[in-house]
């Protein structure tokens, strides 16, 4: 009967063990989300202050959402007087060298797509033109 009995707490333990252990898979993941978010938003309020300081105007960082795998980040500008498209690719290239940081503790080399073990994670960045 003692046989029993351990063989059954054996077995009770495992499955604690491998229940906890699948919640911890789970919550990393979103952990990575979170981190990747708020270092994009980092990023991207670090391009628009150094646009401010060269092009005058002003900007700020809207929204800043994950979907599918793709950091989208919504900017608002006022008076800046850079092409758009130069705020898009500053917002997006200083939004992916902060991500990467995020995740390896140093900035890459090359703007590129931020690789993990979860999957890939690009930016897109929205500019909206606002009259005051």
């Amino acid at each position: 009967m003692r046989g029993q009995a351990s063989l059954e707490t054996l077995i009770l333990f495992a499955a604690i063990l491998l229940a906890v252990s699948s919640l911890l898979y789970l919550g990393q993941g979103s952990n990575e989300g979170q981190v990747l978010l708020s270092s994009a938003r980092d990023g991207a309020e670090n391009a628009l202050h150094r646009l401010q300081e060269e092009y005058g105007g002003a900007a700020r960082v809207g929204e800043v959402r994950m979907v599918r795998g793709t950091v989208k980040i919504s900017v608002m500008v006022w008076g800046l007087s850079c092409p758009e498209n130069v705020v898009r690719e500053e917002v997006r290239g200083d939004a992916l060298r902060f991500m990467w940081r995020a995740l390896t503790g140093k900035f890459p080399s090359t703007v590129q797509e931020v690789r993990t073990p979860r999957g890939t994670y690009g930016v897109e960045v929205e500019v909206e033109e606002v009259s005051r």
